[in-house]
């Protein structure tokens, strides 16, 4: 919602010419979403690395895993 929010602003703000201070900030936003894009991307290749690296450190890829089912 708020991406196409701002993506229909800026439309808008093409179409009829506007200009102003919050249309500026909408047309730096429209201009920067690549930007953001890249930047959501690595943070989520770091949040990975990190965990990977924690789990591989704590050892949690050799804990015996214990079943909770009685027969």
């Amino acid at each position: 919602m708020l991406i196409g929010g701002i993506e229909a602003l800026g439309l808008v703000s093409d179409k009829l010419g506007l200009s102003g201070g919050f249309w500026d900030g909408v047309g730096t936003l429209n201009d920067n979403f690549n930007n953001l894009g890249f930047a959501i991307i690595g943070i989520f290749i770091a949040a990975w690395a990190v965990s990977h690296i924690v789990y591989k450190a704590k050892g949690l890829d050799e804990a015996d895993v214990v079943s909770a089912v009685r027969k």
